[in-house]
């Protein structure tokens, strides 16, 4: 039951997260609670092309997780599925600990707590 909770928070997180970085791609005003609050108007265009980015790749992090689920078809056998979300494991951890990093708490206090419960979610799915 706490992995199926964990898989499908990931799953509603990642997705969160791509509709957020595609509107900071569109311009969307929200520099102060992304890239570190550094912009604190609207993003240039090489921050934006990395929005892009990482909303593909929040998209590809929920298909897995979907996959997870059983929801979408996996492109990966059950040894690379294991270690895909080893490897997302550690990645969030370490997102987890950059979290804390900016100097604006506005942006600390909106992505350390969701950092956090996305990395104590792939923990679990992990095991």
């Amino acid at each position: 039951m706490l992995e199926y909770f964990a898989n499908w928070f990931l799953v509603v997180c990642f997705v969160m997260l791509a509709v957020f970085q595609l509107s900071l791609a569109l311009n969307w005003s929200a520099g102060r609670v992304a890239f570190g609050g550094e912009y604190l108007g609207k993003l240039s265009n090489n921050y934006r092309l990395v929005s892009v980015s990482a909303a593909l790749l929040a998209l590809a992090l929920a298909g897995h997780y979907l996959a997870e689920a059983r929801v979408l078809p996996s492109l990966l056998d059950e040894a690379g599925r294991a270690d895909a979300n080893w490897a997302i494991f550690l990645v969030l951890f370490i997102a987890s600990l950059v979290s804390y990093l900016p100097r604006f708490k506005s942006d600390r206090a909106l992505w350390s707590p969701i950092a956090l419960g996305m990395t104590a979610s792939a923990l679990i799915v992990a095991l």
